[in-house]
C-alpha cells in the first residue's frame, strides 16, 4: 500500500484507509514499515489507536518504531506521551530522540527545554530546519525569558548563517509571529534578532 500517496487529512480517505492500515500494522514485521504505518495512523488522530501506540512503544526494540509510536501517542494522548518521553529520554537514539524533543516542544515545560535545545544544537543543518517549528512552538507556548532568549538566538544564528540560501525570510516570518504572541516586555528580544538578521550581509 502506498502510504505516501494517501491524503490522510481527507475524512473520506481516513475512513477507508484506517482499517487497512490497522490490519497491515497487526501483521507487519519490518520495523521501517511498522514506523510508516504508525505515522500514518498518527495523522488520523483517532483515540481508538492509543492502545496500539502504547503497545508498540513498550514492545518494540526499534528506536524508529518507538519514535513513530510516541509521535502517534502525542496526537491522541499528549499527557501520556509526555510521561513516556520522560521515561524514554535517557536511552533515546535516532528517530526516538527527535520524537522525544518534538513531544517536549509541543507539550513540555521549562524543565524539558534543555533537552530540546541540546538536540537542536547537536543536529545538522537539515535537522535544525526540521526542528524549527517545534522550537517556535515551545517559545510561543511558554512565558519563560531563558527559553525565549536561547531559542531566538538559535533561530537568528541559522538565519544569518544560511542567509545566502534564502532561509532568512521564512525565519523572519516565524520570529514576527513569535513577537506578536509575546507581551510588550519580551518583544525587544525578538525585534533585536530580526534587526540583526535583516542587517546581516
Amino acid at each position: 500500500m502506498a502510504l505516501a500517496g494517501l491524503k490522510l487529512d481527507d475524512k473520506a480517505v481516513q475512513k477507508a484507509a484506517a482499517p487497512v492500515i490497522r490490519k497491515q500494522l497487526a501483521q507487519e514485521k519490518n520495523p521501517n514499515t511498522q514506523a510508516a504505518l504508525l505515522l500514518a495512523l498518527a495523522q488520523l488522530k483517532d483515540k481508538k489507536d492509543e492502545k496500539t501506540f502504547s503497545r508498540m512503544l513498550q514492545s518494540s526494540q526499534s528506536y524508529t518504531v518507538q519514535g513513530a509510536a510516541l509521535q502517534g501517542l502525542a496526537e491522541v494522548q499528549p499527557k501520556e506521551a509526555l510521561a513516556q518521553a520522560r521515561r524514554l529520554q535517557p536511552d533515546a537514539k535516532g528517530l526516538l530522540t527527535s520524537a522525544v524533543a518534538n513531544v517536549y516542544a509541543e507539550h513540555g515545560d521549562a524543565t524539558t527545554w534543555a533537552y530540546v535545545r541540546d538536540q537542536f544544537d547537536a543536529a545538522g543543518p537539515q535537522g535544525k530546519f526540521q526542528m524549527m517549528e517545534s522550537l517556535l512552538s515551545f517559545m510561543t507556548r511558554l512565558n519563560d525569558a531563558t527559553v525565549l532568549k536561547e531559542g531566538v538566538e538559535r533561530m537568528q544564528q541559522m538565519a544569518v548563517k544560511y542567509k545566502q540560501y534564502g532561509v532568512d525570510e521564512p525565519i523572519l516570518g516565524m520570529l514576527d509571529k513569535l513577537r506578536q504572541a509575546k507581551p510588550a516586555d519580551q518583544q525587544p528580544v525578538v525585534e533585536q534578532a530580526m534587526k540583526t538578521i535583516m542587517e546581516a550581509k
